[in-house]
Formats: structure tokens, sequence, C-alpha cells
């Protein structure tokens, strides 16, 4: 569990870096085992939501904004993905029982969370698309936290947060910058979606 520990840790410092407004202080551990008993959970899971998720962390994404939720909104943003809203007893058709919606692209666009496969991977999907299909983002929880200190590295540090011409289109050297760093850290293979749609 060291390396989530440590990558957690290296991101809450490239927040800090940035000024993205987040408290690390941990949550109440009570908080979290109730929301736990609800939802499927892994040892990954847990440390995150011990560690570092004690407020809602929001920050640009693109020409969108990327939410990761506290454990504190977890249950009431599974709402819409796993529960319709305000009826928790059963599943919506499509939604996986073993995925935890972590985070979103944008209010709808949901970041999961595999807690029932091995290192707590992360995965990504568009939301209206008929069905989901989620696609892998980072192989484990701890490499999602290291590819997305890298991606903020390039986007706020390097790039200043804009990484558009004056059309509006992301510029060829930034996207090349974001596929170099992240993919060190995810692959080639999972790099697609920390890259502009």
């Amino acid at each position: 569990m060291k390396s989530l520990t440590v990558s957690l840790a290296r991101l809450c410092k490239t927040l800090n870096k940035y000024e993205i407004a987040h408290d690390d202080k941990p949550p109440p551990k009570r908080a979290v085992a109730d929301v736990f008993r609800v939802l499927p959970s892994s040892e990954e899971l847990v440390t995150l939501y011990t560690t570092t998720l004690r407020s809602d962390i929001a920050f640009g994404w693109y020409a969108e904004d990327v939410t990761l939720y506290a454990v504190s909104h977890l249950l009431q943003r599974q709402e819409g993905y796993r529960w319709a809203v305000g009826k928790h007893d059963r599943l919506l058709p499509g939604w996986n029982a073993d995925w935890v919606v972590i985070g979103d692209v944008m209010g709808g666009d949901p970041i999961i969370a595999a807690p029932k496969e091995r290192g707590t991977p992360i995965y990504w999907a568009m939301h209206g698309v008929g069905k989901w299909k989620p696609v892998r983002a980072a192989a484990s929880l701890a490499q999602g936290a290291e590819a997305l200190a890298e991606w903020l590295d390039v986007f706020r540090g390097e790039f200043g947060g804009n990484i558009s011409d004056e059309d509006f289109v992301p510029r060829p050297d930034a996207i090349k910058a974001i596929k170099s760093r992240v993919a060190k850290v995810v692959g080639a293979g999972a790099v697609s979606p920390w890259l502009p749609s």
C-alpha cells in the first residue's frame, strides 16, 4: 500500500502547487466505514478516502471541469449512474454492481473505480452513449493518482491551463507533452482518456 500512499501524497502536493482547493485532512473513519458498508470497496479505495478526499476537488480539464468526490458526497453522487435519484434499492440497467463513481467530467461523464479488480483500476465513461463502455485510464488507483499529477504538471505547469491556439484547437506541442508524460505512467494503451476528445 506504500506506493498508493506515496502517489496520493504526490497528488496532494501537486494540487497545492497549483492552488487547487482541497482539504487533505482525513475524514472521520466512521464516515468512510458507513459509505463502504453500502458501496463495494477495496483497501485502495478506503485508503483514498481515509487519507485524501475530505472535500470535493474540482479543477479545469481542457474545456470542461473534473470533480473528484469527497466521501461525504459519495453515496449521493452514485445517483444517475448506479441508482435512480432517491432510489438506492436497485441498480440501474447496464450498471456494473462492482463500479463506484469517484468523480466526473463536466457533471455527466463518470470516473469509475473498480474495487473488485486488482489494484482498483480507474475507468472513464461517456454518458448517454446508450450503454456504459468504460475505457481504462489507469491500471490502479496509485497509477491514476500519479498520472493525474503528471497531467496537472503539464496542463497547469508547462502550459498555464491553456493548451489551445487562437482557434480553440488543442496545440500539438501540448498534446504531445501530455501524451508523453502520462503514457510514461499509464502506458500508451491507456493514454487516450487523458487527452482532449
